[in-house]
This record gives C-alpha cells, sequence and structure tokens, in this order.
C-alpha cells in the first residue's frame, strides 16, 4: 500500500512538472519569437496525451488552452489534435461511452456545421471546429465518469498563468516598464492589451485570472485535506490573478469578481463557517495590503476603470449592446438562419461582408450559439452540457452550494465573451461543473 501512494506521488510529481515545462518553454519561445521550440513543444504535448491517463491530459489541456492560439506548426493550430485523442481516449475507456441520443445529436451538430462551414471556411477551420464539437459530446457525456482531480486542474491553469504573465511583462520591458507605461498613459493602458493573438489579450487573460479566483476560493472553503504547499500555491496564484486581472482593467473581470464575492458571501457555508471567515480575513488583508503600499496605483487602475465605464466603448470599436442587438435583428429577419445558424467560423465573414457589428464575433457565448447553428443547435449543445450534470447530481441531497462559484465566474464572463469553437470556451465549462460534480460527490483530491 506503502509502495502505491509513493509511486502514485512520483507520478503526480512528473505530471505536474511536465505541465510547468511545457508551459514555459511556449512562454519563453514567445518572447524570442522562435516556433521551432514550440513546435518541439507540440511534438512533446502529443505524445504525452498518447499515454498519458484521460484526467491528466484534460489537466494539461487545461493549462495549455491558454496558449492556444500559438499551439502551431507552421502557422497551422494543431491544438485540435491534442482534442481528438483526449474525445478518442474517453470513447474507448472502460465504461465510457455516447449514448444513442447522443450520437444522433452529435451527427446532427456535424452535419449542420458541415453544410453551413464547408464552402466558406478553410478545411482546418472546418477540422477545428468538428473537433470541437466532437470533444463536446465526448467529455460531458461521460462528465460523471471523469474523475478529474480539482486541485491538479488549477495547479495546471495557475501555472499556465504564470507563463503567460511572465510572457506578458517580459515583452513589456518588464515590471518596472509596464508601471510607467501604466501609470503614465492618458487612457486606460491594459495588461496583456497588446497580445491578442497570442495569449487572448485583455479579453482572455482576465478570464483565466477571474475563474482561478474562483476555483482557489472553492478549494479552501470545500476542501479540508489539501497540504500546506498546496494551499500557499492556492493563496500565491489567486493573489497573482487578482493584481493581473486588475491591472487589465476589463470591465467583464470586475463584474466576474463582484458577482462571484457576492454569492461567497450570500451563499450558506453549511459547516465552513470558519474557513469562510479564515477566506474573507485573507481577502480583507490581501487587500489593505496592495491600497496601503501601493496606493498610486490602486487609484490609477480604479481610475483608468472609470474612464473605460464613462466612454462605454473602447476607441475604435464597437458596443457590446450594439453587437448584441446587431445578431439579434439579423436572426429575426432571417428564419432559416435563426433556426440553423450560419456556421461557426462563417458568421463573422457573413458580417463582415454584410458591414454588420458582428463581423468579429457575437461577443456573447449564447449569441455565439445561436450564430453558428441557431435555436436548434443551440438548444442541443445546452442539453447535453446540463442534462449530465443534472443526472451526475441526482444522488447528492445536500448540494454544496459554494462548489458552484467557478460556473457562475463563467457564466458572468459568457455573457460578454467566448466562442463555441475555441478550446478554452468547452475546457474552462468542463472545469466548473467537473468542481460541482467532484465537490459534492466526495471526491478527495487522490481520485
Amino acid at each position: 500500500m506503502t509502495c502505491t501512494i509513493e509511486r502514485k506521488e512520483k507520478l503526480n510529481f512528473c505530471n505536474h512538472a511536465f505541465w510547468c515545462v511545457i508551459y514555459f518553454v511556449i512562454a519563453y519561445s514567445l518572447t524570442i519569437n522562435n516556433a521551432s521550440i514550440i513546435t518541439i513543444a507540440v511534438v512533446c504535448s502529443a505524445m504525452y496525451c498518447i499515454f498519458a491517463k484521460v484526467e491528466n491530459i484534460f489537466a494539461l489541456l487545461c493549462g495549455l488552452s491558454m496558449f492556444e492560439a500559438v499551439f502551431k506548426v507552421q502557422d497551422d493550430n494543431v491544438w485540435f489534435l491534442l482534442l481528438l485523442i483526449l474525445s478518442a481516449k474517453i470513447l474507448f475507456r472502460r465504461n465510457m461511452m455516447m449514448k444513442a441520443g447522443y450520437t444522433i445529436s452529435c451527427f446532427f451538430i456535424i452535419s449542420l456545421e458541415f453544410i453551413l462551414d464547408f464552402s466558406n471556411v478553410s478545411y482546418g477551420q472546418l477540422l477545428v471546429d468538428l473537433t470541437c464539437i466532437i470533444f463536446v459530446f465526448c467529455a460531458f457525456g461521460n462528465i460523471e465518469n471523469l474523475k478529474v482531480n480539482v486541485y491538479d486542474i488549477l495547479f495546471s491553469m495557475s501555472f499556465s498563468f504564470f507563463g503567460v504573465v511572465y510572457y506578458v511583462l517580459t515583452m513589456d520591458g518588464g515590471i518596472g516598464k509596464f508601471l510607467k507605461s501604466f501609470m503614465s498613459a492618458s487612457y486606460a493602458y491594459r495588461f496583456g492589451h497588446a497580445y491578442g493573438d497570442t495569449v487572448g489579450g485583455a479579453m482572455a487573460i482576465p478570464l483565466y485570472a477571474a475563474l482561478i479566483i474562483s476555483c482557489s476560493i472553492t478549494i479552501l472553503l470545500l476542501k479540508k485535506n489539501g497540504s500546506l504547499y498546496q494551499n500557499i500555491l492556492i493563496i500565491f496564484s489567486s493573489f497573482v490573478a487578482l493584481i493581473v486581472g486588475a491591472m487589465t482593467v476589463s470591465r467583464s473581470f470586475y463584474l466576474c469578481l463582484l458577482i462571484t464575492l457576492l454569492f461567497f458571501l450570500f451563499f450558506k457555508s453549511n459547516n465552513n463557517k470558519m474557513s469562510k471567515i479564515g477566506i474573507i480575513l485573507l481577502i480583507i488583508v490581501g487587500c489593505a495590503f496592495l491600497f496601503f503600499s501601493e496606493s498610486q496605483i490602486v487609484e490609477k487602475v480604479f481610475s483608468s476603470l472609470q474612464l473605460r465605464m464613462d466612454a462605454g466603448v473602447e476607441e475604435g470599436t464597437g458596443g457590446r449592446t450594439d453587437i448584441w442587438l446587431s445578431c439579434v435583428n439579423y436572426l429575426l429577419d432571417h428564419p432559416l438562419r435563426l433556426l440553423f445558424g450560419c456556421g461557426a467560423s462563417y458568421y463573422p465573414q457573413l458580417g463582415a461582408l454584410l458591414n454588420e457589428m458582428f463581423s468579429a464575433g457575437s461577443h456573447s457565448l449564447i449569441l455565439d450559439l445561436m450564430m453558428s447553428w441557431g435555436i436548434c443547435g443551440t438548444v442541443i449543445i445546452l442539453m447535453v452540457c446540463i442534462l449530465p450534470l443534472k443526472h451526475a447530481l441526482q444522488s447528492v441531497h445536500n448540494l454544496r452550494k459554494h462548489s458552484f462559484m467557478p460556473l457562475i465566474t463563467y457564466l458572468t464572463f459568457a455573457m460578454t465573451a467566448l466562442r463555441c469553437c475555441n478550446m478554452k470556451t468547452w475546457m474552462f465549462l468542463f472545469v466548473a461543473f467537473s468542481f460541482i460534480i467532484q465537490l459534492n460527490k466526495g471526491e478527495n483530491y487522490d481520485t
């Protein structure tokens, strides 16, 4: 028994070490603009996915989703290959299967996407879209059997996020130069805003930060068997995420943070009052430290946020409400599009051709689904995601409400961002659902 535990600990250490190396190798290659190093990271990740357990592959891909835009070989996205490997291993694993209803629904969505996008987008992009669809049906249909380790998820996301922060700060010339630019900017100088083509920029970085904070609070509140090392890492990663998220001056981040904290405060804790009090004190001490030690920076952050809120939109971009109205009006004017959509990758091109405001996406996950596959496809996707979660929780009589915090954070952000043909969209939703299932069904860290 002791040998088994020791062997498991060594394997966990090796997995964690591999994830960290991959993330920082990618981040370093971006700083020196070396595509060959990224290719090596791609090959190593693919080999890992072939031989590793499904749960460990999932944890790796959670982190890699932060680098999905640069996970390329010769300028071609290849992250979908890892997603295909994961989907195949889920299907062919013992006790895993795709029910008949899911199979029919999956075939319907794939056919719809194929018809709508085949003649309008590149074959590579079509393959990416189809891979995302297959993953959704394979993963969410078997979510109850995929006992993903919640600590591994947070560890992977945290170190990938550290890699993102390292890359952005290196490209900005270091912390000192970034702060100088931030403090001297006449308008909001946003952390990572210039790197939308690599790590998602000031749209995706706030999502990473908000999810890490939400997942960290959830684990600290509901998990009692974490080691000192784990708790220190959780607190440190959430502290870094809070600072970086604030420096993005993202309205979505602050909205997520506000809603997450409100749910944290007003959900009943059920025998976790001391943990809740400890987290509240930790938040107060952390905020007080930042305010008194860096009062000028804090003041600049909030003044920049106020500028963005007063302006309503950034210079040169359309407001989200205008984009949403453009999507809704287009769908109402085209009944067939309302029913079956325009294709996940074609509808932004269609927006550009028609001079509509959704030429860069709908800036809302629900509208993105509607524009992609219409009412029919949206209802099917929602059912495929929600019904397995409902089934998994049927035997739980006393739901731990705080386990829903990552999902609340995700849904808040999904109202203003995310696209259905991205890996991070479905990876992070799976993370939120996994937290709910694992923390309510009494799974330990060592599942």
